[in-house]
């Protein structure tokens, strides 16, 4: 058994306080910040308007009171908060790991802008279908023919079916969280104590 080490406790007791103190800090930031959003969100509003320009360009005439704060009317001034707030929210993504959604949005970054809302349809099942044949190729051949596996391609195929599925639930309007959320419902309701042969086996056809 190690030997206890009264130094090693007193500073594993200071880096302790030192987490508590930035974790407290951290949310009661992390509240303010969120509290302000909607705020920013109509500040951004206000910014994009022709409102703004109006009082931006009575600013530049010299028609407004020489001690009324206007440091919303700079032109770098609002632009810089916003790109900081935004900045802000890529951050917290990045500490948190990517959502379902987040990978949703920058997917169809991707998306034939061309496409019809029909086609968008079209393409996401057929997509599904044509990746999904595409893994199960992989498997094929590696069980039926003696192929390694290859595992790094059936991981790519799993990525394409990841994007098409991305775009099928675009294309009737849902997101993919709760796509997700709404298999893991069934599947609770399914198997409440985890798999079950026989409740798998007699279930009723819609559960």
């Amino acid at each position: 058994m190690q030997p206890f080490d009264t130094e090693r406790i007193a500073a594993m007791e200071a880096i302790f306080d030192e987490g508590e103190r930035a974790v407290a800090a951290f949310w009661d930031a992390l509240e303010r910040y969120l509290a302000a959003q909607e705020n920013i969100r109509t500040l951004a509003g206000y910014y994009e308007s022709d409102a703004w320009r109006a009082d931006f360009e009575a600013d530049e005439q010299g028609l407004l009171p020489v001690d009324l704060k206007r440091g919303v009317l700079s032109e770098d001034g609002v632009y810089n908060l916003l790109t900081d707030n935004d900045a802000a929210k890529e951050e917290l993504r990045a500490a948190a790991g990517l959502t379902a959604n987040d990978y949703q949005t920058r997917a169809l970054r991707t998306l034939n802008p061309a496409l019809s809302p029909r086609d968008v349809l079209i393409n996401g099942v057929m997509g599904l279908c044509g990746e999904s044949g595409e893994a199960i190729d992989l498997v094929k051949k590696h069980l039926a023919q003696g192929h390694p596996l290859d595992r790094e391609k059936l991981i790519g195929e799993l990525g394409d079916v990841a994007w098409y599925l991305a775009e099928t639930a675009s294309a009737v309007g849902c997101d993919l969280e709760t796509v997700l959320k709404g298999n893991l419902d069934k599947l609770q309701k399914r198997y409440p104590d985890g798999f079950d042969a026989e409740r798998s086996e007699h279930r009723a056809p819609d559960a």
